[in-house]
């Protein structure tokens, strides 16, 4: 096709440096169907439990049945069903609730039900989720943390998100030790420190986050608070992409396709990507189109590739645009 630049793919594989300096990980391909296949069962199985209780009114039940059709977990994401539950969830008093049903509308996701919907909403979760935080409740530990990260409703304040933040961290919630990690590698409260953020992102990552372990890969990748190790990058990288996470699928696949911390593999390349591409990252979508314009890792089409184009664009990625838009004045001059 010719009309693609390429993201560190523009060879043939055969025409690729098939040496380089930086350590490589010697592992088997990864079984992304697999496991993936694992964890949605896991993950669904988890769902219907939850479902069983929110529809016998459990306000608790509610909220997170609705967190997992806003995440997609267990379930494929249902905007709609969302508002469901959390608005039940709402009714029923919860302040977490209360919270996130705050927070869609002030994005201007979902519309209210009333003219001061959303201002009732803020001053009855400030004062619910401070009375739970103060009981111990990590979970409106690190809402109240965010309400003073974004000036939510109150004057923005970052140590007394830090306070709040840091209390949930040490009960061991990952959401929380996440979000501290962030805020010690920002500086947001509290000295930057980086090897403190990578304390926190390596506790949330041991207990699964992969939000986390994407994270401290990204560290690691950064030479951020530890010394630069694409091993140890691949390494995190690899165990939030069997959680399915799309960044880390995307992340993974240029390493393999660069050959950077880990052995040039294209067609594994083009797993990882694929699978990131299929979750809608534009990014990962724009790359496919490119991998297919040249046949790297997978048979060349110039159908797929402009049918991944187009998916980029359509998710609003700019370079992706650009190529369609250079397509078709090629074509047009011809």
């Amino acid at each position: 096709m010719g009309y693609f630049l390429f993201l560190g793919c523009g060879k043939n594989q055969s025409e690729q440096d098939v040496s380089s300096h930086i350590p490589v990980l010697k592992q088997k391909k990864p079984l992304l169907k697999a496991k993936v296949k694992e964890l949605l069962e896991a993950q669904k199985e988890e769902f219907n439990e939850i479902k069983v209780k929110a529809e016998s009114g459990d306000a608790e039940a509610q909220f997170q049945l609705a967190k997992m059709y806003g995440e997609g977990r267990g379930v494929g994401k249902g905007f709609d069903e969302f508002t469901v539950w959390i608005r039940k969830s709402a009714e029923q008093k919860n302040p977490k609730a209360q919270f996130q049903l705050a927070l869609k509308l002030r994005k201007g996701i979902g519309a209210p039900k009333y003219e001061n919907e959303l201002g009732d909403l803020i001053e009855a979760s400030k004062v619910g989720l401070r009375k739970l935080a103060e009981d111990g409740d990590a979970e409106a530990q690190v809402s109240l943390g965010v309400i003073y990260t974004e000036g939510f409703g109150v004057e923005q304040d970052y140590r007394e998100a830090l306070k709040w933040i840091s209390k949930a961290s040490e009960k061991g919630n990952h959401r929380a030790q996440t979000s501290l990690g962030m805020m010690y590698a920002r500086g947001q409260g509290v000295r930057q420190d980086h090897e403190e953020a990578i304390k926190w992102y390596r506790k949330a990552a041991e207990q699964g986050s992969p939000m986390a372990q994407y994270t401290l890969g990204g560290m690691y990748a950064k030479g951020h608070g530890a010394e630069q190790s694409f091993q140890e990058a691949a390494k995190w990288w690899r165990k939030a992409a069997e959680q399915n996470l799309p960044f880390a699928h995307y992340s993974l696949g240029v390493m393999y396709l660069t050959g950077q911390g880990v052995e040039k593999d294209h067609k594994t390349a083009y797993d990882y990507i694929a699978a990131a591409a299929e979750q809608g990252l534009p990014v990962a979508q724009y790359q496919l189109a490119s991998m297919y314009s040249k046949g790297v890792g997978v048979k060349e089409s110039d159908e797929e590739a402009v049918r991944w184009l187009n998916a980029a664009a359509k998710n609003g990625f700019e370079q992706a645009k650009e190529q369609l838009n250079n397509i078709k004045r090629q074509k047009g001059s011809k």
